[in-house]
């Protein structure tokens, strides 16, 4: 029982460390993006229906 808590102590450190790591990359990638990006790009994608996006997600993964 003593072991498997320790392994599990372990598990929680790397994970939070990995979690660390990502969390820094996340940052480092947020302070790179432009905050004036040409948002116009953007805009077409929210004119896609619901709808139809489903429908291609659906027939991506019964494709695979």
């Amino acid at each position: 029982m003593k072991s498997e808590i320790k392994s599990l102590k372990e598990q929680i450190n790397d994970l939070e460390a990995q979690n660390d790591t990502l969390t820094d990359k996340v940052i480092d990638l947020e302070e790179k993006i432009n905050p004036r990006a040409n948002t116009d790009d953007l805009s077409s994608t929210k004119k896609i229906k619901k709808e139809d996006y489903l429908t291609q997600i659906v027939n991506q993964y019964d494709s695979s």
